[in-house]
């Protein structure tokens, strides 16, 4: 990486591609509204006295950024130093993914469990991705007011979606669905749900009588969306997005991102098949799990048939304590492309920069830029994941935005480049600069994070 640390004048003071509004649903922590936003990211902009690039990403729904979209499209004099990117963060199940029975082992546990994905409209495809993400963004916030709560049907129904997907080894369209959710009660919401899933597998599966098939498909669903409604908390896997599905949903006209990647779950009791660590980059480990992988790594039975157990290399001072979560994304990622899924960014946080001590000699955002760009061939992404609230709208009013103006992070990104441009990257356009601009500092030039 020849350009890391590169200063010099940038186009924009901040670039953020991880932000929540109000339609991330998550009140107080979040309230702000699409205009609320646009006003916040104007006044960055002014109190920095350059331009600010930002997506909105709200969980499981484009509905957030399609707001903010038709409102900075609408109005753009109001808003003439904000440039802005549509995305959305999907809560993602990786429980198919990576199990003992892929090919050579056939244990059927799983290794992952979940993690979450942030993507983002390509330049000139923004309305496109609106309409391919859409229908999923409207049912899993679909919510009915039962007994003075609001209950949330749309996770229940996406829950159930999911499950007969899995019981019938078939997709299920989403759009099947569109009309369900507007039935306005739960009970017919059920029963819609019910005759547009009977009539598919109807169609596309040589199943028995119809009348049996819509007992068993309800015998399926009763749990996860009874009769009697009642809020569930949880509904584990089936809840989430299957990452599986993220190509019929996208179809190119968005990028995708590892969010977080740090927090990556793998479940604390699986065993990963030796054969996972070829040519991973272990060196962000502890040289003891380091030592230990080489050689099973270097034995032709154990490389072949071999796992790594909880005991091996997943506790404390293993694989989990490594808040960079480095080897469990070139893991996930390698499998992802065994799938046929290809993944553009890594999401750079303040937290997987944050270290006590080099390893090895290197700075953790070294080891980062070697193995995302070298290794897994990810560009990098600056994100803040921040949550816009009543704080932020009292710094707004005094005219200071306490988050960007103590340190404005700059990141000249070739993931932001590649999304915006809608086109891979040459080879001499491929690397980026990190600096730190502070505030009411009238000098051009940039500061490095570490």
């Amino acid at each position: 990486m020849s350009k890391e640390f590169e200063t010099g004048n940038y186009e924009y003071a901040v670039i953020d591609l991880h932000n929540h509004s109000a339609y991330s649903e998550e009140h107080p922590l979040t309230t702000f509204d699409e205009t609320q936003i646009l006003e916040y990211f104007e006044q960055v902009a002014k109190i920095a006295g350059k331009k600010v690039c930002f997506a909105i990403t709200d969980h499981d729904t484009s509905l957030g950024a399609w707001a903010v979209y038709h409102e900075l499209k609408n109005n753009k004099d109001k808003y003439p130093h904000v440039d802005f990117v549509p995305g959305m963060e999907l809560n993602v199940s990786l429980e198919k993914v990576l199990t003992y029975n892929d090919k050579d082992f056939d244990n059927p546990s799983f290794v992952f469990k979940k993690c979450h994905i942030l993507i983002h409209a390509k330049k000139g495809k923004e309305e496109e991705f609106f309409k391919r993400t859409y229908q999923y963004s409207e049912i899993a916030h679909k919510s009915l007011l039962y007994n003075g709560k609001y209950v949330n049907v749309g996770q229940q129904l996406l829950a159930a979606r999911n499950k007969l997907c899995e019981v019938y080894d078939i997709r299920i369209p989403l759009h099947l669905y569109k009309d369900c959710i507007n039935n306005g009660d739960f009970d017919s919401i059920r029963n819609n749900f019910i005759d547009q899933t009977l009539k598919y597998l109807s169609e596309h599966k040589n199943l028995n009588s119809n009348i049996f098939l819509a007992q068993e498909i309800d015998n399926h669903i009763c749990k996860l969306f009874p009769n009697v409604p009642r809020y569930f908390n949880d509904f584990g896997y089936y809840r989430r997005f299957n990452i599986l599905e993220i190509n019929s949903l996208l179809n190119g006209c968005a990028t995708i991102c590892y969010a977080h990647p740090q927090t990556l779950q793998m479940k604390q009791m699986a065993q990963i098949p030796v054969k996972a660590f070829k040519g991973v980059d272990i060196s962000s480990l502890n040289t003891k799990i380091q030592h230990i992988i080489r050689e099973k790594l270097s034995n032709p039975n154990e490389f072949e048939n071999g796992f790594f157990t909880q005991k091996d290399i997943l506790h404390d001072k293993g694989i989990l304590s490594d808040n960079t979560g480095i080897v469990k994304l070139q893991i996930l990622h390698n499998q992802l492309l065994k799938h046929g899924i290809k993944v553009d960014g890594y999401e750079l946080t303040s937290n997987s920069l944050k270290t006590k001590e080099s390893l090895n000699n290197k700075s953790r955002f070294e080891i980062l830029a070697d193995v995302i760009v070298d290794k897994c061939h990810l560009l990098l992404n600056y994100g803040s994941d921040k949550h816009y609230n009543d704080d932020d709208k009292k710094q707004l009013i005094s005219g200071e935005v306490d988050y960007y103006t103590k340190q404005k992070r700059t990141l000249e990104n070739p993931y932001l480049k590649y999304n915006r441009l809608g086109r891979q990257l040459t080879n001499e356009e491929n690397s980026f600069t990190i600096g730190i601009e502070y505030a009411n500092k009238k000098s051009e030039s940039n500061e490095k994070v570490l």
